[in-house]
């Protein structure tokens, strides 16, 4: 059995707008819809996924070496608070 499916988001959500044109409810899509097996639907889906995941880095944080460390306590000794005191 073939099923439509939007192109650009691969919903499966498709309604004809006032205009007679097919519309994806997820994305907006409007134009020509795709027909495929629930297998291809599946495969198209994660492979979608798959490349959101490839395209965006990873956050990095900051490095902190000793060094840098050393210096921020080095500065908050002798420092007191109302809770407690670096020493």
């Amino acid at each position: 059995m073939k099923l439509k499916y939007c192109p650009n988001c691969i919903g499966m959500d498709i309604f004809r707008n006032a205009h007679g044109v097919q519309q994806c409810a997820r994305c907006k899509y409007t134009g020509d819809m795709k027909e495929g097996a629930i297998d291809e639907i599946n495969a198209a889906r994660k492979r979608i996924i798959s490349d959101k995941k490839e395209n965006t880095a990873p956050e990095q944080k900051p490095v902190i070496t000793n060094k840098e460390l050393k210096e921020r306590l080095e500065k908050l000794k002798a420092k007191k608070s109302a809770d407690f005191e670096f020493l």
